[in-house]
């Protein structure tokens, strides 16, 4: 509400429609990782871990407002320093979890995207392209599993695509 609020930037006007937009994607995730963490350490949080996922992700589906959020829900994983960890974790606790697949799919996708860099591909030397390479690889099986388990989940198939249209058009066709 405060978002819509704002007035338009000097001599801007926004799309209603835009504005609305952007400002669903400024919430602040449904977890932190530390809220994830402690919820990690008993089977009623883990249980509702997976539960408010799910609702999260029935809520993109149904509710325009709500919109993205499950994108935005699995970005506290991209953290490289406990992202990775507190994934793994939870994909110990869990591993039919879809997810808790994509928990840790999103940080390897992260841990890529860092690794290649914001240069051409032309100019990313080849120790980067392989460690986004290696990043991927270990990211495409969870991503794959996240989807047969809950073909729905949105995150899983943009980063099956995305990392296709860096290394596998098969693989983008198939996301």
């Amino acid at each position: 509400s405060r978002c819509l609020a704002m007035p338009d930037i000097p001599e801007n006007a926004w799309n209603p429609s835009v504005a609305k937009w952007l400002c669903s994607t400024t919430r602040k995730p449904l977890y932190s990782l530390d809220e994830v963490e402690q919820r990690l350490r008993t089977e009623d949080g883990r249980v509702e871990l997976n539960r408010r996922f799910a609702e999260l992700l029935d809520m993109h589906y149904q509710d325009q407002e709500q919109r993205e959020q499950i994108f935005i829900a699995f970005g506290i994983f991209d953290d490289a320093s406990r992202g990775g960890d507190v994934a793994r974790r939870w994909l110990k606790h869990a591993p039919e979890s879809a997810f808790a697949n994509m928990a840790l799919a999103s940080h390897h996708l992260s841990a890529g995207w860092q690794a290649r860099g914001l240069d051409f591909i032309a100019e990313t030397d080849e120790a980067r392209l392989r460690n986004m390479r290696e990043e991927f690889a270990q990211a495409v099986p969870l991503l794959s599993l996240a989807l047969k388990i809950e073909p729905r989940l949105s995150p899983a198939c943009v980063g099956l695509a995305k990392i296709g249209r860096q290394s596998s058009s098969d693989l983008q066709r198939h996301a």
